[in-house]
């Protein structure tokens, strides 16, 4: 069961009346893509996937759960206003428990987290690959970070991440690396798709998955 996590500095505030103005900030626009590209077969919804969006300045988790999601739309239209309900609800972080999930509306749960609490709890995290493109001198820090000599390219783990982060600030981004118990760098894989947009590149894991026979 392949879950998705995408990892977002922060995402504006906005309104139904902003998507009818044709007004959606980028970063929805995008994540919306990538919501598409994770759960829709057809017109059927990938039952078996998960994704995550975790906001680092409120310290959010967003939680997408394949099994038991409703309301949701092929259209950018429905991503985006159930996305927005979701994020109305992290208004209220201060009282949103950071020991279980909330639900915004079914099959899309809301929790106040910080990331290395979350890593701890999840299971599924405890082989991730990553997919991003690390220059050479980052790859060597990851290695002595891990204590190992090498970096897997096999798409083995349940959990795929995408850092959304600026080369130039890697450094911000070790701290999150530190959380995990083994890593994964699809770094071949990485360079090969690193042209595409992330959504494209859930399509492409999408279709690896598929191909597994998972149920759906």
């Amino acid at each position: 069961m392949p879950n998705f996590l995408i990892i977002t500095k922060t995402i504006p505030d906005y309104s139904k009346h902003d998507i009818d103005l044709g007004n959606t900030p980028k970063i929805v626009i995008q994540l919306c893509l990538c919501l598409k590209e994770a759960f829709f077969l057809a017109y059927k919804i990938r039952k078996y996937v998960n994704f995550y969006i975790y906001i680092e300045e409120s310290e959010i988790l967003i939680k997408f759960e394949g099994k038991t999601l409703r309301y949701l739309g092929p259209d950018e239209r429905s991503q985006s206003l159930l996305l927005e309900k979701a994020l109305k609800m992290s208004c209220y972080k201060d009282s949103i428990s950071p020991m279980m999930f909330i639900k915004s509306t079914p099959g899309i749960f809301i929790k106040k987290v910080r990331f290395k609490d979350f890593i701890k709890n999840q299971e599924d995290f405890q082989n991730i690959s990553i997919i991003n493109s690390f220059q050479e001198e980052q790859l060597k820090d990851i290695k002595v970070l891990f204590n190992t000599t090498r970096i897997e390219e096999n798409i083995n783990s349940k959990f795929i991440c995408f850092l959304n982060y600026d080369p130039s600030k890697f450094n911000e981004y070790l701290p999150y690396l530190k959380c995990l118990t083994k890593i994964n760098i699809l770094e071949g894989l990485s360079k090969k798709i690193e042209n595409l947009l992330c959504s494209d590149k859930i399509l492409y894991i999408n279709h690896y998955f598929d191909k597994l026979n998972y149920d759906t």
